[in-house]
């Protein structure tokens, strides 16, 4: 987006030149041009990486809101007198046998 690019470069802009020139609010020594270009090329990266986030969320909305994604989201019901799968495992123990593997828990 525009203003967001313009901001970036502007906010860049204004801090190469104070690191570049030796004053009182920069550190004592100023920074090298080689510096300089490491920080804008790291910025410029990072810039565009949120940048297709920032698409990549606002599609995604996008098709919340439109409904699209509804249909992957919500799981069909069951057929009446159909079998449903459980993942549960019935075993039957003896009393002895529950109270023996408690105490090995114990």
């Amino acid at each position: 987006s525009m203003p967001l690019l313009v901001a970036v470069f502007g906010a860049n802009i204004i801090c190469s030149i104070m690191a570049l020139w030796k004053n009182d609010l920069t550190a004592p020594d100023p920074v090298s041009w080689a510096d300089v270009g490491r920080i804008w090329l790291y910025n410029i990266i990072w810039f565009i990486v949120t940048d297709l986030l920032k698409l990549l969320a606002l599609w995604g909305l996008d098709d919340l809101e439109s409904g699209s994604l509804e249909d992957v989201a919500v799981p069909e019901e069951p057929e009446e007198g159909s079998i449903i799968p459980t993942h549960s495992i019935n075993v039957d123990i003896s009393p002895a046998e529950r109270n023996s593997a408690a105490a090995h828990l114990i």
